[in-house]
């Protein structure tokens, strides 16, 4: 990609061929772009799928899905398994051998040689009951600190495992097995199987960085393809492009956010109807084992109440209420979020009947939801990169539409009749009367030139991180004039920005050899400043403007080189929007999720940096 963009802008591909390429990878950028939406909106799903669950007592296990913890045992008369490193008896583990290989530039890194993890059914106890875990290894995320590792020469040896005794967080689904409710840890439905000895929140700020960053590739992605798109159409418009551009990052993460919140609250509805539907089945069968009839009223405290309700059951049924309580209290505040409530009203999604517990204090605390834990370093390592990119590529892209804009809007003058100020020249290249009598040769071709540059690269490392290193980078030149049918101009060649077409390439071994060059004869374009000439004093030279206008000498056609200015803007331009999104992003780490509020921020940053760019463009105008 980043070879397909320095051909873009530099013009080393045919006009045609570019273009090609362009429709080509236009597609797969914004395919990739969607997906990438796609697989963030399904984490910041399962985000607030962790969020709604409280947690709740063994004891309030109702069929549904169920975040609890306790000490995990092991069931009687079941074997426990061994480990595969140290054999340990253990209810379930994980066991990966590493290599370590070495780059040709000398750089290790560890590639897993075998990865193996196996498991078996046990309970799982707190100070209120027991209940049977049964996972499925293929389908539940078990996150758990490492318990063993051993290096051995270029081996290394890792064991994760959960030994009877272990405090761990289960996140599954309870149903009843011949009447006894059970864990079932399975991916599927409204909920995401976890098995972890950490704080959720840590899990939940892990995969709020992962939303962020599948967000900030995605919008990079659809910056990308909008240049394609714009410069595969021969659309040269820098406001129709900015205007392009940014709405489509806007919209991207508007449209994605609002169709992530619509599903996000049918899910959380449909669970909780089926949480509390289940509760209320459950409830009943209590009572009637104890010849009470209950209305279904959750507040009948005739019927909750410690002192007056039903002394066999009150503990039970007591719990599965508070249990219930704090989730409705958790799926009441995510509706109550902006813009949740919104799109709730827009998809008609009615607000969950708020439910008491029999401990207020207690149901208000369950019910809290916890800011998810991020460490500040990334977030401040994502917005100083993005603002770098944002305030970089803007610069650079704004410096390159000017360069355009004068490069039209400057008309040619005849070399006899330029003037002192910025001023546009066409002729050939002519060499200066003041060269030497041995002729400047091209280190590559060895043919006789005016100015030249020598690159030299090499191959290193293999592999994804094979790449060319700058091993040698030389430019020479002789004194050179701009020369039409009315007369010549010295050009002072030091300041300039030369652009060539001619530019040679041979590979030998790993070394890459090129030579860009002006030859004698060359049609010529310059787009520069007149200045007196100090030689003469009293005739006139072109050279860089003293207020750092450009000041571009090429061989390229004047319509070529404007298309080159405008897609390397058109690059710069879509990355600083795409930057300006990507800085939200990543500051909303520091308030402990990401949301589609988030989203909606960023895309209101996407709008703002796109304003700004206009009015610059506008004002330069």
């Amino acid at each position: 990609m980043l070879a397909f963009m320095d051909q873009t802008i530099r013009g080393t591909t045919t006009p045609a061929y570019r273009r090609l390429l362009l429709a080509l990878v236009f597609p797969l950028l914004l395919g990739g772009g969607l997906l990438l939406q796609e697989g963030s909106l399904t984490t910041v799903r399962n985000i607030h799928k962790l969020e709604r669950l409280p947690m709740s007592p063994i004891k309030a296990a109702i069929p549904g899905v169920i975040k609890t913890t306790g000490e995990a045992t092991r069931v009687a008369g079941q074997s426990l398994l061994k480990a595969t490193w140290t054999e340990t008896p253990c209810l379930w583990y994980r066991a990966v051998k590493q290599r370590k290989t070495t780059d040709s530039d000398g750089r290790t890194s560890w590639e897993t040689v075998s990865e193996e993890q196996d498991g078996t059914p046990y309970l799982l106890a707190d100070d209120s009951d027991r209940i049977m875990v049964h996972p499925d290894l293929d389908q539940v995320d078990v996150s758990l600190e490492r318990k063993w590792a051993r290096t051995d020469g270029s081996l290394r040896y890792r064991e994760w495992r959960i030994d009877p005794g272990d405090r761990i967080i289960v996140v599954g689904t309870v149903r009843l097995e011949a009447g006894s409710p059970q864990i079932i840890l399975a991916g599927g439905g409204e909920y995401l199987p976890i098995i972890t000895d950490r704080p959720i929140k840590n899990l939940r700020g892990n995969m709020g960085l992962h939303a962020v960053l599948m967000i900030v590739g995605s919008v990079f992605c659809v910056a990308a393809s909008c240049v394609c798109l714009m410069l595969a159409l021969r659309i040269h418009n820098t406001l129709a492009f900015i205007t392009i551009s940014g709405l489509l990052q806007a919209c991207l993460l508007l449209v994605g956010g609002t169709l992530m919140i619509a599903s996000d609250l049918k899910g959380a509805d449909r669970a909780l109807a089926y949480s509390t539907e289940a509760a209320r089945t459950m409830v009943e069968s209590k009572l009637a084992a104890q010849g009470v009839v209950w209305s279904g009223d959750w507040s009948d405290e005739t019927v909750f109440d410690r002192e007056t309700g039903p002394k066999a059951t009150h503990d039970s049924i007591n719990a599965i209420r508070s249990a219930l309580a704090a989730r409705t209290s958790r799926t009441i505040q995510l509706q109550d979020r902006f813009p949740q409530w919104l799109v709730a009203r827009a998809i008609d999604v009615p607000p969950p009947v708020r439910i008491p517990g029999i401990d207020s204090t207690a149901v208000a605390a369950t019910g809290r939801i916890e800011a998810a834990a991020i460490s500040w370093i990334w977030p401040t390592i994502g917005m100083s990169g993005s603002l770098l990119t944002g305030l970089v590529c803007g610069v650079m892209g704004l410096s390159r539409v000017k360069v355009k804009r004068l490069i039209e809007n400057i008309p040619t003058t005849p070399c006899a009749e330029v003037e002192i100020g910025v001023t546009e020249i066409i002729g050939h290249l002519k060499a200066g009367s003041d060269e030497e009598a041995e002729p400047l040769l091209g280190p590559l071709t060895e043919e006789p030139c005016l100015w030249f540059r020598y690159h030299v690269q090499e191959w290193r490392g293999s592999g994804k991180n094979r790449r060319l290193v700058t091993i040698e980078d030389t430019t020479r030149f002789r004194s050179m004039v701009c020369e039409d049918d009315t007369g010549a101009i010295p050009l002072m060649v030091k300041d300039a920005e030369i652009i060539t077409g001619r530019a040679p390439k041979r590979s030998r071994g790993k070394r890459v050899y090129t030579e860009h060059s002006l030859r004698e004869g060359d049609p010529l374009y310059v787009l520069g400043s007149g200045e007196i000439d100090p030689k003469t004093g009293d005739s006139l030279r072109v050279e860089r403007d003293p207020q750092k206008l450009p000041y571009i000498i090429s061989n390229l056609p004047e319509k070529r080189l404007k298309t080159m200015k405008i897609s390397a803007a058109f690059w710069l331009l879509a990355f600083a929007v795409a930057g300006a999104a990507s800085f939200i992003l990543f500051g909303t780490l520091f308030s402990g999720g990401v949301g589609a509020l988030d989203e909606l921020l960023a895309a209101l940053g996407a709008i703002g940096m796109m304003g700004f760019c206009m009015v610059i463009i506008l004002y330069n105008d």
